[in-house]
């Protein structure tokens, strides 16, 4: 089911994406580690292979969702770097406006090098 991210849910998001490797990497360090004692659990305690099979089934299960949520937080890294992109570009485009209609102020009014305070009190004028 697709969601609509909200710029609002921002902190809550990049606290998710930042440190959702740490989980992921814990998870299957863990999970590879279970793995790994199959056949010493199969031939040394055969009696606990019904347990440690629960075990895997349950891992898989859970890696299945683990992927999942990676599958999301790729997603929302990428919305997060659209939205950072997006805020630094309107941040640069209302600089350079400001700058623009102030330089033009400046030109029009003929007053050269002069400070802001003064091409402001003429443009209101």
């Amino acid at each position: 089911m697709a969601v609509t991210l909200d710029p609002a849910d921002v902190p809550s998001w990049y606290q998710f994406v930042t440190q959702f490797d740490d989980t992921y990497k814990s998870f299957y360090d863990n999970y590879n580690a279970l793995m790994y004692l199959g056949p010493y659990i199969q031939n040394n305690h055969p009696e606990l292979l019904s347990q440690y099979n629960a075990m895997l089934q349950s891992g898989s299960v859970n890696a299945s969702q683990l992927e999942g949520l990676k599958a999301t937080r790729d997603y929302v890294y990428s919305w997060l770097q659209w939205v950072q992109s997006g805020a630094s570009d309107v941040t640069g485009f209302v600089t350079g406006a400001a700058q623009s209609a102030y330089d033009w102020a400046k030109k029009s009014l003929g007053l050269g090098d002069m400070g802001f305070v003064p091409v402001a009190v003429a443009v209101v004028g």
